[in-house]
């Protein structure tokens, strides 16, 4: 996305590469009650979203019915990697929406498939402060998590926010060189359901 300012979904869309939101870009992206998806099968590490910038998500349909949804519909490949609905490098907001990711089988073994996956490591992208806040929608993720927070910096903040909405599975919070990296995780609203049988945890 090269422009910036609010973009309104018309209709069902089908995705065939990701979207990447710049640096230097804010978007807001109204889901209006349309599915943006994707199914694509990967060997190494994907998003379906990539904001570097700053990007809100809302859903202005009601009752809403707008959703992100992607599946990763490979077999896992052989070495480990995210794959993700929405990998977030920036600031990056919910309102509204239901943000999914439907990967199962190999692919939750070795792809670790999130619904949004936040942090403030990038091999590719420059990363500085990262934010996260959930105001409304649903996170979701049948098979894996539906947060990771993968706080990887020992400059940098990795911070995320819920005050609202629905968590469905876990949110895992993860500290590769702990007490010595910034992150925090502040809970303040919002429900947390378990679904297939997975822990509704932060852990």
């Amino acid at each position: 996305v090269n422009v910036g300012g609010e973009v309104t979904v018309l209709q069902d869309i089908t995705l065939t590469e990701g979207i990447v939101i710049p640096a230097d870009k804010t978007v807001t992206l109204d889901l209006a009650g349309c599915t943006v998806k994707q199914e694509k099968a990967q060997t190494t590490g994907y998003a379906m979203i990539t904001n570097v910038g700053t990007l809100t998500i809302k859903d202005s349909s009601n009752p809403s019915t707008g959703k992100l949804s992607y599946k990763d519909t490979g077999d896992g490949g052989d070495g480990s990697f995210a794959s993700n609905t929405i990998q977030n490098h920036g600031h990056l907001t919910i309102l509204g929406g239901r943000i999914e990711n439907l990967s199962e089988g190999q692919v939750v073994e070795v792809g670790y498939p999130h619904a949004i996956d936040h942090g403030n490591y990038s091999k590719v992208y420059t990363v500085g402060d990262v934010t996260l806040d959930i105001q409304g929608g649903t996170i979701s993720n049948a098979h894996y998590s539906a947060i990771r927070m993968f706080c990887n910096s020992t400059t940098y903040r990795c911070d995320a926010t819920i005050s609202g909405g629905t968590i469905e599975n876990a949110i895992d919070f993860q500290l590769p060189n702990a007490g010595k990296l910034l992150g925090s995780l502040t809970i303040t609203g919002g429900t947390f359901n378990n679904i297939n049988g997975k822990t509704t945890s932060v852990r």
